[in-house]
């Protein structure tokens, strides 16, 4: 609600018609007390006043109010067009026009786009929000996702090859057909994330949240050349990947403070809290015992 008041007042005209009516009150209470207060019909100034209050505020700042709401919805529907006369243009000017309007959508609010048959590729989209967003056959090569939120997505046979997704957010999206060839992953949150019949081979899962996350139609190689650390073996155990695989490094040193360490659990027996502060995304789900 708040947000939603602030929105309105930073419309110029909005500001004007308060600006307006505060003038026209002060004005007349100024007008008032010069001729004395004594003297002033006031039966007859609350009649009037109610009529100019209702003409000023009812008919002016309402009236105000939808045609910014109006403008707005105006411009996110251009914007939209904007993005399908880019759609499947596969050139580096398209790319670059389609993230700026990504980014003037973000700013009004919206970031469930749709952006099928786009091409995406080698752009630095850091921190884009992309919540909701629905990908076909959308083609992110080599593009720089790191801290980007994409959860709740719905992505089908799209390309994330050599893609950075450091730090990224993918919860609850589904993600059917993708291939996300040397990709990194690297702490990305993939929380509860359906990952159905998509290729990972080479990618860098360290520090990557994979709790509730599911692999499934899993094809053989889907996994060849991923890293990981030891302790996430378990999840990929957990949904029926050929863990000979994947490439696991010895757990972090920091990973040796703790006597036990169960993700999907909820308690962590430590003896420092090293690890957790280095992996943010991990502190709103566990518990830490020190």
């Amino acid at each position: 609600m708040k947000n939603k008041i602030k929105e309105i007042l930073k419309n110029k005209a909005v500001s004007f018609y308060i600006f307006l009516t505060v003038a026209v009150f002060v004005a007349l209470l100024i007008h008032d007390w010069q001729i004395g207060f004594n003297k002033i019909d006031w039966d007859a100034i609350w009649i009037e006043a109610h009529g100019m209050f209702f003409d000023i505020i009812v008919l002016g700042l309402l009236l105000t109010i939808y045609n910014h709401f109006r403008d707005k919805e105006e411009k996110i529907e251009r914007y939209m067009d904007e993005i399908d006369d880019f759609r499947m243009w596969n050139e580096r000017e398209a790319a670059h026009r389609i993230r700026g309007i990504l980014k003037r959508l973000e700013k009004l609010g919206v970031t469930n786009v749709k952006l099928d048959r786009c091409h995406l590729c080698n752009l630095e989209m850091i921190a884009q929000r992309l919540s909701g967003a629905l990908l076909h056959k959308t083609d992110l090569n080599s593009t720089d996702l790191t801290s980007v939120e994409m959860n709740d997505c719905k992505i089908n046979r799209s390309i994330f090859t050599q893609s950075n997704l450091t730090s990224a957010n993918l919860s609850n999206s589904i993600i059917r057909n993708s291939d996300f060839s040397n990709a990194t992953f690297y702490s990305a949150k993939l929380f509860n994330v359906r990952f159905e019949d998509c290729v990972f081979s080479e990618c860098n899962f360290q520090y990557a949240d994979l709790r509730g996350a599911k692999f499934l139609k899993i094809k053989e190689g889907a996994f060849l050349g991923a890293k990981a650390f030891e302790y996430q073996k378990e999840f990929f155990l957990d949904n029926g990947v050929d863990t000979k695989e994947i490439i696991f490094e010895p757990n972090p040193k920091d990973f040796e403070d703790y006597e036990e360490f169960y993700i999907q659990g909820d308690i962590v027996n430590a003896k420092k809290g090293e690890f957790l502060l280095k992996n943010k995304n991990l502190i709103k789900d566990v518990i830490k015992k020190v």
